[in-house]
């Protein structure tokens, strides 16, 4: 098994999987990946992150893709990711109660050229 995961955020990001840090950014411009192989486990797994914008537009993606044999399988972040303001409990956590947290607002899918960060 391997999997890949490549993210970044305006301004700042750290990512984890399962409770484990796998990905920190701090240049919007850049995305960030490593090698996640070793975070994820079988069966459910819990991608969390902490973002923080300096100012302006603000925005998060993420990018994770899993090879298991002869299958793959891509998960891109986009507006079914719940987000808050504020953590609570243990959010970072497989078995955490998101339903009170609100879907994410999606300026635009990954690659598209009406980002307003391709201007």
């Amino acid at each position: 098994k391997r999997a890949m995961l490549a993210a970044t955020a305006d301004n700042h990001c750290k990512v984890q999987i399962n409770g484990t840090d796998v990905v920190t950014s701090d240049d919007w411009a850049d995305f960030v990946s490593a090698d996640v192989s070793k975070a994820i486990v079988t069966g459910k797994n819990v991608i969390s992150v902490t973002a923080r914008n300096d100012g302006g537009i603000e925005g998060f993606i993420a990018y994770l893709q899993i090879e298991a044999g002869d299958k793959a399988t891509e998960l891109v972040s986009d507006g079914s990711w719940k987000v808050s303001n504020s953590s609570a409990g243990d959010w970072k956590s497989v078995g955490f109660d998101d339903s009170a947290w609100q879907a994410p607002r999606v300026i635009a899918a990954m690659g598209d050229s009406k980002l307003p960060w391709n201007s």
